[in-house]
């Protein structure tokens, strides 16, 4: 399993091929190029699966090929994205060799289906983050396993790239919360000072009425 023959070898360049792909698409800025390059990725990425016989990993890609499409053409409604979901975990899990089966399979599944929902339910970039560490966890430990060792140290980097990212965002976070306490802190400390200069100044007029009183 870890080791080169021919056919391992030729996966492995064509691996290096779809990774450049996806690194080239990351600095794309116009949605519809992203869009089609990301596709020749998946496309690419899908021959080195049917080469590696990584039919679950393979099956994902073909889905997101098809996904991809819908989006270039704006043919994307909340009703396909579901049925994207559905149809790349059953035909997933079709394609598993139950016979044999090993846990991994179900890797590229379970990290298409996590990542897909969490993109669907938010936008936050923090938990984003943290689906994309999750499912490139799971596709570095399927790679490994299926020997696709271009595609498992491309998976590593993304793991601690956006575990760097996370912790800057989360430190982030935490700063701005400071300071805003700081701020709140200020403010009160402000009011306070405002307060006690409003209480002094009532009790000089009552002071002074008191003292007219008692003149008169």
């Amino acid at each position: 399993m870890f080791l080169f023959n021919g056919i391992a070898l030729i996966a492995e360049i064509i691996s290096i091929m779809g990774m450049i792909t996806f690194i080239y698409s990351t600095t794309l800025k116009e949605r519809k190029k992203f869009i089609l390059v990301q596709t020749i990725f998946l496309i690419i990425d899908a021959i080195v699966w049917v080469l590696k016989n990584g039919y679950s990993a393979l099956i994902q890609n073909v889905v997101g090929i098809v996904r991809n499409i819908c989006i270039y053409f704006n043919k994307q409604t909340k009703i396909l994205d579901f049925f994207f979901i559905f149809i790349g975990v059953i035909l997933g899990l079709i394609v598993v060799n139950w016979k044999d089966f090993k846990v991994y399979e179900l890797f590229p599944i379970a990290a298409n289906l996590e990542f897909t929902i969490v993109l669907l339910k938010t936008k936050k970039v923090k938990y984003i983050k943290c689906a994309l560490i999750a499912s490139s966890s799971l596709w570095a430990m399927y790679a490994l396993f299926n020997g696709a060792y271009v595609t498992f140290g491309f998976n590593v980097f993304s793991v601690i790239s956006a575990l760097v990212s996370l912790i800057i965002i989360l430190k982030k976070e935490k700063t701005n919360k400071f300071e805003d306490n700081l701020k709140s802190d200020s403010e009160w400390e402000e009011n306070a000072i405002l307060i006690k200069k409003i209480v002094n100044c009532v009790k000089k007029c009552q002071k002074y009425i008191e003292i007219n009183i008692y003149l008169c």
